[in-house]
């Protein structure tokens, strides 16, 4: 079964439910994963500085689990490390998390229980706090870049991967199941990346000129343009980047040397 959230109004509650799940992650591939609310990763949740976070989190696994919130500050009982500030969330218990949403910046929710193979089958989502620029801005993509195994094998990676991974996802898909995203001419786009694997991805955004305007949640200050530099992303970290759309089409792709990032194209369609 599954850990089940349950989410976000203008106080953001979410109810999150832990279950299983089996998603197709490429063609003809479909994994039993673990799953909040039975899509991976996770709803993303998406509050404005100073909203209320409440997620009531029901486990419907066979074994425990938690919600850790990575890098934003909540209270000490809020960060869901178990044995050290909450014990695990039983098969069938439910706990609510509930803290104030004081900073923005992308970041994102995980399992820590087991987390070696908890998150790598799924237990995941993105956090999105917006501030004060979110007027600013045209189109606001999300993309969780991960690893998988087309078998189903995981828990058994350390921080430099598996030679087993042979799927690059983003977003919980592979190949040509991954969503194209629209774009239009003159917008001001911007893509936040998290990385919820366990190596350093290198994307590719083509000759677009863009700029790195957050990193780790944290504001850059004086963002410098960028062109024709990949885009490393390691293991947990987030990279906002902004750019004012081309006026056609383009994908961003990963670059590392493996057949895996043959599936791990990104399109942005123009709809000028």
């Amino acid at each position: 079964m599954i850990p089940f959230i349950q989410g976000l109004k203008s106080k953001a509650i979410r109810s999150h439910i832990i279950s299983l799940h089996k998603q197709e992650v490429s063609s003809g591939i479909k994994l039993n994963l673990y799953s909040y609310n039975g899509t991976v990763p996770g709803q993303e949740i998406r509050v404005k500085v100073g909203q209320q976070v409440e997620v009531n989190l029901k486990n419907e696994l066979d074994q425990p689990v938690t919600i850790h919130w990575h890098g934003y500050p909540v209270p000490v009982d809020m960060d869901g490390v178990p044995g050290v500030t909450q014990n695990a969330v039983k098969p069938g218990e439910s706990f609510q998390y509930s803290f104030t949403a004081t900073v923005p910046g992308t970041y994102w929710y995980h399992s820590h229980y087991k987390s070696a193979e908890q998150v790598d089958l799924g237990l995941y989502g993105a956090l999105i706090v917006e501030g004060d620029r979110q007027t600013e801005l045209d189109r606001d993509y999300t993309f969780i870049l991960d690893e998988m195994n087309s078998k189903g094998k995981a828990g058994s990676k350390g921080m430099m991967g598996s030679s087993n991974d042979d799927l690059f996802t983003v977003n919980g898909k592979s190949g040509d199941l991954i969503s194209a995203y629209e774009i239009q001419t003159g917008e001001n786009v911007r893509l936040r990346f998290i990385n919820a694997g366990y190596i350093t991805h290198y994307m590719n955004l083509g000759s677009i000129e863009y700029r790195v305007v957050a990193v780790d949640g944290q504001a850059v200050m004086d963002p410098q343009i960028i062109q024709n530099k990949l885009l490393p992303v390691g293991p947990g970290e987030r990279y906002d980047v902004e750019f004012t759309a081309p006026d056609s089409s383009f994908f961003i792709r990963e670059m590392l040397n493996t057949p895996a990032a043959d599936g791990l194209i990104i399109p942005l369609i123009s709809c000028s």
